[in-house]
This record gives structure tokens, sequence and C-alpha cells, in this order.
């Protein structure tokens, strides 16, 4: 099989959406080693064993450790260390998404999101489903630039709280029994919280759409803390608890739902993540297309193991794209396809 047929029948059957940091770097937003370097210059004010844990963390990502393996590498880390981490976290990342907002309010599609959400907008598809481990909202932007409405576990509305998703089936079978066509609803699952998401001091979750890194301050003063489960071993703890795993549960039954799936910037670094798909993996009847600036010795581990059946994957190569596959006949292709948006304008024309 060529690769461009591969490709038109792997986005022709509404495929699973699987973005991973490598997208957001692409967008101008901070990787993990502009947060690595963000927490040591901004966790500051500790004292006592807190002091010595975190001087013990930045000693190993000097020595060129990755972030989650520095953070795992301490056997406790406190609930006022943690929190420190949290909230720098979402400041280094939120400091640089309003930017990037305002790109793709003004018509820029960034990450090609725009263009993908809008071919499906006048289908007879109802749902896209989106798997992101990212914090940001690129993709909630995109879909609202698009024309059509998320659903990512809350309410909407400017002050959401989480929603039940049998409301939200039934508010998509209403929509079908009326046959409205232009209604077009993005599930957007978050395993790792959002920018968006918080916890009060009373334990309630929170969306607020409207707040930013200038409201630091503001956060801080009404005890309010961001719900996002931060790189090291606090994921595997707090993802057992609402909002979380209601949204896991959900993202596992679209994975198991699938007829194609993309993988772009996604590492298969996370264990946490990756064990959702490991039976889609192996699957020779779904199709999988991985798009990464550079595959990743974990994905490529995968392959040499035969964990992964029926696949392309695309990195950057020299004048072109390297393709690395066990379906389709060619190694290389001549134009740029391992981002989502130009594989997008190369399957659908540069529009």
């Amino acid at each position: 099989m060529k690769i461009a047929a591969y490709i038109e029948e792997a986005i022709s059957v509404n495929p699973l959406l699987v973005i991973g940091s490598g997208s957001s770097c692409g967008a101008g937003l901070p990787g993990m080693h502009q947060l690595s370097k963000h927490l040591q210059e901004n966790i500051v004010g500790h004292t006592g064993d807190d002091l010595a844990i975190w001087k013990e963390i930045s000693r190993s990502l000097d020595k060129g450790l990755d972030l989650e393996t520095a953070l795992q590498s301490v056997s406790d880390i406190s609930v006022s260390l943690t929190s420190s981490i949290v909230e720098q976290t979402w400041a280094c990342i939120a400091k640089d998404e309003k930017r990037a907002m305002m790109k793709i309010s003004m018509g820029e599609d960034i990450c090609g999101f725009v263009k993908y959400f809008k071919k499906y907008l006048h289908t007879k598809n109802k749902v896209l489903n989106v798997v992101t481990t990212n914090y940001d909202q690129l993709v909630e932007f995109s879909a609202s630039v698009a024309g059509l409405q998320y659903w990512d576990g809350f309410n909407t509305g400017s002050v959401a709280y989480p929603k039940q998703y049998n409301d939200f089936q039934a508010r998509v079978k209403e929509i079908k029994n009326k046959r409205i066509d232009k209604i077009c609803h993005v599930k957007v699952y978050k395993p790792h919280g959002s920018l968006s998401w918080f916890k009060t001091n009373h334990g309630q979750f929170v969306n607020l759409s409207n707040i930013g890194y200038s409201d630091l301050p503001l956060l801080r003063e009404n005890n309010m803390n961001p719900a996002i489960v931060t790189p090291g071993i606090g994921k595997y703890l707090e993802t057992h608890q609402q909002p979380y795993n209601n949204i896991m549960a959900e993202m596992t039954n679209s994975i198991q739902e699938t007829k194609s799936v993309i993988f772009y910037g996604f590492g298969f670094n996370d264990i946490h993540i990756q064990g959702s798909f490991t039976s889609l993996l192996a699957n020779t009847s779904t199709l999988k297309v991985i798009l990464s600036k550079s595959l990743s010795e974990s994905f490529l581990n995968l392959i040499e193991e035969g964990e992964i059946r029926n696949f392309v994957a695309i990195e950057e190569a020299k004048n072109g794209s390297r393709i690395v596959s066990d379906v389709v006949e060619e190694n290389f292709f001549e134009r740029n396809i391992w981002s989502f948006k130009e594989l997008l304008n190369n399957a659908w024309g540069d529009y």
C-alpha cells in the first residue's frame, strides 16, 4: 500500500486523536526542559526537609535527568512542596498559553486542529474524540474557532462544574434524533487535567475558562489550586479521584471503539497513559499513524518487540519525512508530513 492511501483511509474514518507534548512545543508552549528550568528558578521559600528534597531533585535535573524521573527519584514529597510544583507547573505553561490563544483567534491554525475540526463540521459524525496529556487548551480553542462544541467533563460556561457523561450522551442523542447536521462535539479527554481546572479548599472541582497567569495572586488569595497532575509520582495517586477516573473510563471506551488512531507529538514514554493503548497498538485491524519530529526510543522499542502492528510512523528528515511502517512501501516522503498540520495540507490541500 502507498502511504498516501493509508493516510487517507486513516483520517476518513473519524480517527481518535492522541496529542502529546510534542504538539504544544511546536506551537510555542514550554517543553519539559523549559519547565524544569522554570521550576528550579521559581520554587523558593521552602525550609527543612522540603528544601533538602528540592535540592536533591534540582541536582538530578542539573545532571540531565528528565523531570519525571527526577521527581520520582525521591521517596517522599510533602503536600507543601507538591503544591509548589503544581502551582509553578501551571504558571509556566499558562504564561504562554494566552499568546497561542490569540494566534488561533486571529486565524492562525498553529497545530492544524481548526482545519481538522472544520472538515468534520458538516458530516454525519456527531462526536470527535481527542485524548491529550497536555494541560493547555489548544484543542478547545481550535474547536471553538471551528464552530464545534466540546465536552471535557464539565458543564459549559465561564464557571463550570463536573458534568456526568451520561448527561452529555443524552444531549448528543437528542441532536441525532432531531437530525441537526451543524452541531458537532469534540470529546476532549485530559487525564492529566487542564489549565482551566481548579480545586477549591472545600475539595470542589471547577472549570474557570477566563483565569490566566496574571491571576496567580488571586488564586492564592482564595486558596484555589490548579487541578493538574504533575509528571512525578502524584499522577498515579490523583488520577484515581474524580474527575480523573471518570475521564479515564470514558477515554478507554473511545479507544476500544475506534477504527483508526493518530498519535501526534506523543512520545510513548508515559506508562500511566500508554497502558490504555496496549491492546489497540497490537490490533491489526486498527490503522495507526504516528507523527513526531523525532520518533522516541520508547516507540522504536515497541516496533522491535512486535507490540505495534498495522502502523505508519513519520518523523522529520532532510528535505522531507522518514517513514517507518509494517504496511506501506515507502521509507521517505518528499514533503514534511510529520506534523499534523502538514499531514492535513498534503491530504486535503493547502487551504
